[in-house]
């Protein structure tokens, strides 16, 4: 499944790079576990609030001096919530957006925008979960023109998630992505998909230098 849908004839852009005020490590993320949440709070037998993860993994990023991220999820109150947590510790937040419809998406950079994080990103490759497309339909993969229009809305580095071929990682340098995380959603969308650690290689060849 090609995560960026297929385009031709458009010319390279170039986007603004960007750093963390805040963090001395900008380039190393806390893994971050979708389960983790609920088994905490399980543990302390109080109510399961991914919000309350996140302003533990954002607050514990800036005491180590690295970046934290968080997602939009299907809950409308987490990304406000997550926006504000990374003004407040000073960017160091990378607001994470699902390829959900592209209103959404720039409702969402809004709030991005606002709180002035050090980048954003997009998961192109949550593109194929069913749990996404039962909750938004429009939700789905974008095309190379789509997702210069998200780079060129952001108010600072566009960052894509979920690239795992050349080719995607070269459309990724077409739209004006100021850098790519190779990801295959943790093997959650298609079964059988590659290892990361074995398209790596390759993508860095061909657009490390880009």
């Amino acid at each position: 499944m090609a995560a960026l849908v297929p385009e031709h004839g458009h010319h390279c852009s170039e986007h603004a790079g960007g750093h963390i005020a805040g963090a001395a490590r900008p380039d190393v993320f806390p893994a971050r576990d979708r389960g983790a949440h609920r088994l905490a709070a399980r543990a302390v037998q109080s109510e399961d609030d991914i919000r309350d993860y996140n302003a533990c993994c954002i607050a514990a990023a800036a005491q180590t001096g690295i970046a934290a991220s968080f997602g939009d999820g299907l809950d409308a109150r987490v990304f406000p919530h997550g926006c504000a947590l990374s003004q407040q510790y000073g960017g160091i937040g990378l607001p994470v957006i699902n390829p959900l419809s592209m209103d959404t998406i720039r409702a969402n950079l809004d709030l991005a925008n606002a709180a002035q994080p050090f980048a954003v990103s997009v998961v192109i490759d949550s593109a194929g979960l069913p749990h996404l497309k039962a909750a938004s339909p429009d939700a789905g993969s974008k095309t190379v023109a789509e997702l210069r229009e998200l780079c060129d809305y952001a108010q600072m580095p566009m960052i894509l998630k979920g690239i795992m071929t050349v080719r995607g990682a070269e459309k990724a340098v077409e739209a004006g992505a100021a850098a790519i995380v190779v990801s295959n959603h943790g093997g959650r969308v298609l079964p059988g998909s590659a290892a990361t650690a074995d398209v790596l290689p390759e993508i860095a060849d061909a657009v490390g230098t880009a």
